[in-house]
């Protein structure tokens, strides 16, 4: 049988070309670590955007005369723009008597991305109502999930994390009692989300309370920021109109935008990801190029063997067997123990080495198993072309 004649060839061939498979599987580990690497490097700081700064532009409001100023600035560098929705959210700050509180009621310093001030924070939770947050949702475009959201009662609330916690839902059915100027408030934790609709330069701790409920906080003259938030197609990718508010604001840190957030990575990280780009071509074509030459070198010296095969009988759809299976496995080899190199380290890269604000559903290796699978498909050339040159080689065609 063809197995009884070619497996002692084969097996002298893994053999004889051991240190050249370490080779090969060490680029090709290298290979694809980088590539899915670059694909989760470039993706994940996009897709955390939609958290750190989930409206078009939100700044915090001092005074109605700043409101008008800015929607002049809108009029003028989005003309005939009727889809821009204005939200305006008062956060009222709500100090809590309960132990084990959240890690977001505590105080911390946000570094905000465009000039690393740092914004001082003080202990408490920053409420909004049901409503502005459904708003919020539907105007920054999650209509979809605002509509799974059933309303709060009055002792009810949905906290909103900065980033996940170890045990998933740690919080969900806590309670918290909230200080109302000297009346206390206790609400239960009915849901735990990352679905934030304030940037975490205005609001890290927010607890979504009911309508009526932040009605009555509102009437205790607590402590509140106003916070506008600015959304609708037209100002999608309006740098020129951020940079005027921006300016007008005085580059205030609370000035936050999505777009702009999104254009900042592109341009801060643009050399970093062609010097990626540039590795990953270079080890694509030193992989190619070594398994292309040494499988054609490896046919060439046993090219007499195929002759005396052909010579017993083998027909030509026989011996192109045994070659695409040969270099099959010069190729598999490299590739499927460099793939177990690749999620071990996509994983520890992921989990070690980047800031967790998206929670661990599988979407977010999604570009990483993209880039596997780009990474499979120019393989798969290599292949094609290596079987079609070592057949020009035994049987001339």
């Amino acid at each position: 049988s063809t197995k009884i004649i070619t497996t002692p060839n084969f097996i002298y061939s893994i053999r004889s070309n051991s240190k050249t498979l370490i080779m090969l599987t060490l680029l090709s580990a290298a290979t694809l670590t980088i590539s899915s690497v670059m694909a989760l490097t470039l993706y994940y700081p996009i897709a955390a955007v939609a958290r750190v700064a989930p409206s078009e532009i939100e700044f915090r409001l001092e005074n109605e005369t700043q409101l008008q100023d800015i929607k002049r600035m809108v009029e003028k560098y989005s003309p005939n723009a009727d889809d821009i929705i204005f939200t305006q959210t008062d956060i009222y700050k709500v100090t809590s008597s309960s132990d084990d509180l959240p890690a977001e009621y505590s105080p911390v310093a946000s570094k905000n991305g465009s000039n690393n001030e740092d914004i001082l924070r003080e202990a408490g939770f920053e409420c909004i109502s049901y409503s502005q947050y459904i708003d919020l949702l539907n105007a920054q475009g999650n209509e979809k999930l605002s509509k799974t959201l059933a309303p709060l009662n009055d002792d009810e609330s949905i906290l909103i994390k900065y980033q996940p916690d170890s045990t998933k839902n740690s919080e969900k059915g806590k309670q918290y009692c909230l200080n109302l100027k000297g009346i206390e408030k206790t609400v239960v934790v009915k849901d735990v989300s990352l679905d934030n609709v304030i940037s975490f330069a205005n609001s890290i701790g927010t607890l979504v309370v009911s309508d009526n409920l932040y009605h009555e906080i509102g009437q205790n003259q607590l402590p509140f920021s106003t916070v506008v938030s600015l959304n609708g197609s037209s100002i999608e990718n309006n740098e020129a109109l951020y940079q005027a508010i921006s300016e007008y604001m005085n580059r205030s840190p609370y000035l936050q935008g999505y777009s702009h957030r999104i254009h900042d990575l592109l341009y801060l990280n643009s050399s970093t990801f062609l010097l990626i780009g540039f590795l990953v071509i270079l080890f694509f074509i030193a992989v190619g190029s070594i398994l292309y030459f040494n499988n054609i070198s490896a046919v060439t010296d046993s090219k007499s063997d195929y002759e005396i095969l052909e010579k017993i009988g083998y027909t030509k759809s026989h011996i192109k067997k045994i070659l695409r299976n040969q270099i099959l496995t010069f190729f598999s080899i490299p590739f499927l123990l460099g793939l177990l190199d690749c999620i071990f380290a996509t994983i520890v890269y992921k989990s070690g080495l980047m800031q967790n604000l998206l929670g661990s559903s599988f979407i977010q290796y999604v570009p990483g198993v993209i880039a596997i699978l780009l990474t499979f498909a120019i393989y798969a050339i290599y292949y094609l072309l290596t079987v079609q040159a070592c057949y020009k080689v035994v049987l001339k065609q």
